[in-house]
């Protein structure tokens, strides 16, 4: 639920709030077992830190979700989390 609050409020231009409901909401998956769901929001994650010009964090955010996807096997989700990964490098490269 705080995911899809955080992209409502990234929506809307409140990358603060939409920071911290992504952040709330990997936080409690610390907690539970759901390698899925919580590369599912860490990627929720980086793009909010990407849209506040954060592509470090974000970067880093998008590597942890790769990384859980891969622990659980889920290849669709390891592959999307990867593309955005090289995405990210490559506009940060081509934006000096």
């Amino acid at each position: 639920m705080r995911c899809v609050r955080s992209r409502l409020l990234a929506h809307d231009s409140d990358l603060v709030g939409a920071e911290r409901a992504a952040r709330d909401a990997v936080a409690i998956l610390d907690e539970i077992e759901s390698p899925d769901l919580h590369g599912d929001c860490l990627v929720t994650l980086a793009e909010v830190l990407a849209a506040a010009a954060r592509p470090d964090d974000a970067r880093a955010a998008l590597q942890e979700a790769l990384e859980l996807y891969e622990l659980k096997g889920n290849l669709v989700s390891a592959e999307r989390a990867r593309a955005l990964v090289e995405l990210a490098a490559v506009a940060e490269q081509t934006s000096y």
